[in-house]
């Protein structure tokens, strides 16, 4: 980026649309007021505060930025001598490509793959900021008569020597007037091309960039020219060692693997990560504060399906008593429950959320606006406070007696323990082997939800007896107990089989299986699939409803009472 520190009037003048600059010019009014004004901000300063954009192309290394050699350095490893792991041990890149690597990336550079399109940028520094008067700056009375082809002298524009955080200061203002014009050319070229195109922005720019300074008189003039590095972010994340793990957090990380995913409030998490890579890596604070939204509305709808949940709510009740609207459901559904006040317009978490999240999110999404860094960084800060606050409210005693589940499931044993609520009875309830998988039992209570609620806006679910399976259930007092489950549509229906239609084999067979069952005091239904049956000659007398209701390992409920079969 080149910085000019002085440019003729000329430059400011023709960026402006001519004939509105010849109106305000030849004003006489005008040329009174700007007279007596003191101090006063020259007029073209916003409307020249602008660059000059040149595009370059520039063949990068295509093997350092695709990673191919640190992928090679690890093959050879591989395929080489038996590799022990060393926790001091470096690898360093250097030319071991295989030669058929090397023969392709030679191509792919030929061809353009590699090169990076490099745009340099000349700002007219000396255009920003405020002048005494337009007198002080300009004093040729031609100027004043609106003569637009007067020709300035350009020593009427002396060098400024700066202090160095002016300096600092109108650099890092030249650098925002730079990146808004090049985000500008960004957009024409996508508005043109249809090519997807990420904006540039500081944090997205190397950690260092190189300017130059000089007059606009000197260009050419190598000797009278300031060549300087200027640190443009700390966005040194490709570069930095990956943080080195205790072997605590070890053993966590392997034991949060299988929650990461399908785990209770783990969506919240998901979402909180996409919004802390969307702002402090890529800058960009819109997707940041989307980001956080949602997660935040993650985490209050998950809250209320677990309170539900743990409620023994089965999920049809669940879904005929949800309440559209967010803001809604934050006024009627949690203080009950909770405690404490959900009140949005009194100055809280609640209140700092409404305010800095979600009608910041409002104005994102129906009116294009981009937030400010302050306001990315504020919605991030309010997800926080609200995160604590209802952690704290689910860590209260009352509400730690009616949801346990739900405190351990999103506070943890580490925030339980730091708010010294981690009571002998949590711990004896993390070790009950009667109690189902809470993170597998209420993830597939949450789906049977959705389920339902699409099915109430018409979008409903058709059984196919062709392609559901026969299953003969087991159940602890010895009855066995038919039903056909349609996996695909997640539907299940009781029915009347006759058992004497199968096969003599597979009759012994289930008879061998429910005796086992029996002799082993099975607590719990188990199901046995009878394949190669005719389905579709089975007679159906009964309505098909939510698979938990019937087969087994589709159970959602917390207390069990999942098989009410009529």
């Amino acid at each position: 980026m080149r910085i000019l520190e002085e440019a003729p009037y000329e430059l400011a003048y023709q960026s402006l649309d001519n004939n509105r600059g010849q109106v305000i010019l030849q004003s006489e009014k005008a040329r009174k007021k700007l007279r007596r004004k003191k101090r006063r901000q020259v007029w073209f300063n916003k409307k020249s505060l602008s660059s000059s954009l040149l595009v370059h192309h520039v063949t990068a290394d295509p093997v350092s930025r695709s990673g191919i050699d640190t992928a090679a350095v690890v093959a050879e490893i591989a395929s080489g001598e038996r590799f022990h792991v060393d926790a001091d041990t470096r690898f360093t890149t250097g030319n071991s490509l295989p030669d058929h690597i090397q023969e392709r990336i030679r191509e792919a550079a030929e061809s353009g793959i590699g090169e990076v399109t490099v745009i340099e940028a000349a700002v007219p520094l000396r255009l920003i900021g405020e002048v005494s008067t337009i007198e002080e700056l300009i004093s040729d009375d031609a100027y004043l008569e609106g003569n637009a082809d007067t020709d300035l002298n350009i020593e009427l524009w002396p060098l400024v020597e700066y202090d160095p955080d002016t300096l600092k200061r109108r650099l890092y203002s030249a650098l925002e007037v730079a990146l808004k014009d090049v985000r500008n050319v960004q957009k024409s070229y996508y508005a043109i091309t249809r090519h997807p195109i990420t904006l540039v922005n500081k944090e997205r720019l190397p950690h260092g960039l190189p300017i130059t300074l000089r007059q606009l008189r000197d260009v050419g003039v190598p000797d009278r020219t300031r060549q300087v590095v200027m640190e443009v972010n700390r966005n040194l994340w490709s570069l930095m060692r990956p943080r080195t793990l205790s072997q605590e957090q070890i053993r966590d990380m392997v034991r949060m693997r299988g929650r990461v995913d399908r785990g209770t409030f783990s969506s919240h998490l998901d979402l909180y990560r996409e919004a802390d890579v969307a702002l402090y890596r890529q800058g960009d604070t819109r997707s940041g504060v989307l980001f956080w939204a949602l997660s935040a509305e993650s985490l209050l709808d998950e809250l209320l399906f677990h309170l539900y949940w743990e409620e023994k709510m089965t999920p049809e009740t669940a879904a005929d008593r949800w309440i559209n609207g967010l803001e809604t459901r934050v006024k009627r559904e949690y203080a009950s429950r909770l405690g404490g006040s959900w009140d949005l317009t009194t100055n809280g978490p609640l209140m700092q959320w409404n305010k800095g999240v979600a009608e910041v999110r409002h104005r994102i999404v129906h009116a294009g606006y981009v937030p400010t860094l302050q306001e990315a960084q504020g919605a991030r800060h309010a997800i926080n406070s609200l995160c604590d606050f209802v952690c704290n409210r689910l860590t209260t005693s009352s509400t730690l007696a009616r949801y346990p589940r739900t405190a351990i499931s999103l506070v943890g044993r580490a925030g339980l323990k730091s708010r010294g609520v981690y009571s002998r009875r949590l711990r004896e309830l993390l070790k009950d082997a009667d109690e189902p998988s809470w993170d597998d039992t209420f993830a597939r209570w949450r789906q049977a939800m959705s389920r339902l609620r699409t099915e109430q806006v018409g979008q409903r679910r058709q059984p196919d007896a062709e392609r559901s399976s026969l299953l003969a259930v087991f159940h602890p007092d010895g009855n066995i107990k038919w039903c056909l489950h349609d996996y695909e549509a997640n539907l299940a229906t009781p029915i009347v089989f006759d058992v004497s239609k199968l096969p003599i084999a597979q009759q012994r067979n289930i008879k061998k299986l429910h005796a086992e069952y029996i002799e082993n005091g099975k607590k719990m239904p188990e199901s046995l699939a009878i394949y190669g049956f005719d389905t579709t000659t089975i007679s159906i007398n009964n309505d098909w409803r939510e698979e938990y209701h019937y087969v087994p390992l589709a159970e959602v409920m917390v207390d069990r009472s999942d098989f009410q079969q009529t």
